[in-house]
């Protein structure tokens, strides 16, 4: 482990959103791109000169920090639930970790050299994922890269969002031309550490967490954090603007599986509708940017 990665970990171990935990670290999701998820070994992305992205750093990390989810994927029930979060022009695929770096091309084999096997799996899986659903939408990109944001470098014309956690892998993309943005997330339905709540969650989302008791009222922290990462995904390829979690509020409709998110200045709208589900042991969350 290299200094600066020391560094980080320390960086995280003392932040009191995570000071409670009682084990290890298995999974860190760097700000606004699951596409980074480590899982045992950290990203060097961080900034230590942007409080935010530290910030978002230690609630990820305390997000991710509870047991495995036991839930097994299903890749034909989970790409139906995919289906209910997008619109029809929006391509999506799902699958368990089951790909590894002979999947990868080159130039993707490099950017994950020198993770952790498990990093490589998850990284293969979403490229795997990806390449398929770019076929289907009409393009033969031979690989897919990321930028110095770790930003996946989409082929001219498509937009897309990646994520992953435990043992499931999502994939949506859709036509340029169509869509601006899209944001996805996946979770495991797990209640959070004590601590996450204050750093994700407004005044109004707390009074709608209170509605709720005990684990199922930390599996709604759970659900916001989702939220809020998929509004990110759908917007920061574009803007490149990083938002903490309180620049973000959130209504949430349970029984509608829908949710309405506001947004701090910048974009051309202040507020955004999306998709979520909470299903199976997983909460999926979805933004959809149609251009207007």
């Amino acid at each position: 482990m290299s200094a600066f990665q020391c560094a980080w970990m320390l960086a995280l171990l003392l932040s009191p959103a995570v000071a409670a935990a009682q084990v290890p670290y298995r999974t860190v999701v760097i700000f606004g791109d699951t596409q980074t998820t480590a899982k045992g070994d950290p990203n060097q992305y961080a900034d230590f000169t942007s409080q935010i992205r530290l910030i978002h750093l230690r609630v990820q990390l305390g997000v991710r920090l509870m047991p495995r989810n036991t839930a097994t994927p299903n890749a034909a029930s989970t790409s139906t639930l995919l289906r209910k979060l997008f619109d029809e022009e929006i391509l999506v695929a799902s699958s368990p970790l089951v790909f590894g770096e002979d999947d990868l091309t080159p130039g993707e084999r490099q950017l994950v050299a020198k993770a952790v096997v498990s990093r490589r799996c998850e990284f293969s899986t979403g490229r795997v994922l990806a390449r398929g659903l770019l076929r289907e939408l009409g393009s033969e990109t031979a690989e897919l890269l990321r930028d110095s944001d770790r930003v996946p470098i989409w082929p001219e014309g498509v937009v897309g969002s990646i994520s992953h956690c435990d043992d499931l892998c999502a994939v949506a993309i859709g036509d340029r031309a169509r869509f601006r943005g899209v944001g996805l997330d996946v979770e495991p339905d797990e209640p959070v550490k004590e601590g996450v709540e204050r750093v994700v969650c407004g005044p109004g989302e707390s009074a709608w967490l209170d509605l709720a008791k005990g684990e199922e009222r930390s599996r709604r922290i759970k659900m916001v954090f989702s939220i809020k990462e998929a509004v990110y995904k759908a917007f920061y390829p574009e803007l490149r603007a990083f938002w903490g979690f309180q620049d973000v509020q959130t209504e949430i409709d349970l029984e509608g599986e829908r949710f309405r998110a506001s947004l701090p200045e910048g974009p051309e709208v202040r507020e955004i509708e999306g998709r979520v589900v909470r299903r199976q042991g997983w909460i999926l969350s979805a933004v959809t940017r149609r251009r207007t």
